[in-house]
């Protein structure tokens, strides 16, 4: 049995989704720029398919990554995030704190489903990977410099929005009882 057809498809498209919207919320949470914001892009890029050599034997990434390899990997990779922010924009998300609230919402979601249907490091697994894009692309370009002068290169608000995704995949504290 394919590993999605354990959920529904709604489930399944939030599964694989919400790896992007991390991704996209973490490049909205600071101003970097022109060059900045395609520096976090592509962070973005390389932090997803870095889950190959990161997660081999996780199925569930392993569903979630596209199965070509090189730069083919690098647009479906850039197709696929393309595909999550325009489902953000259909479902009326215009702000940060909208897209903050949804990601949250998302991740609870998410990780109850996983934890019914998941063994093993999978579900851990998937959670690190997302704090690992959040992650790297906070810190692939600096927030608030002037042509590389000044900024910091992790702004406040990506440490709150890093916070925020940190408490949503608390599976602890999201279980119902």
């Amino acid at each position: 049995m394919d590993i999605k057809d354990k959920y529904t498809e709604d489930t399944w498209g939030k599964i694989k989704r919400l790896p992007y919207m991390v991704a996209i919320g973490m490049e909205g949470a600071g101003r970097s720029g022109l060059s900045g914001s395609a520096q976090e892009r592509h962070a973005a890029v390389v932090s997803v398919l870095s889950a190959r050599e990161a997660f081999p034997g996780n199925p569930l990434i392993s569903r979630i990554l596209p199965l070509s390899d090189g730069e083919k990997a690098e647009m479906d990779v850039i197709a696929q995030h393309d595909s999550a922010m325009n489902f953000l924009s259909a479902s009326g998300i215009r702000s940060a704190t909208d897209l903050w609230n949804h990601i949250e919402a998302c991740a609870l979601e998410v990780l109850q489903a996983l934890a019914k249907h998941e063994a093993g490091d999978t579900l851990t697994d998937y959670r690190q990977w997302l704090l690992r894009i959040a992650s790297d692309v906070s810190v692939a370009a600096k927030e608030g410099d002037f042509f590389g002068i000044g900024g910091v290169l992790v702004s406040e608000e990506e440490r709150e929005c890093y916070a925020r995704l940190e408490r949503a995949l608390d599976l602890e504290s999201g279980e119902e009882d």
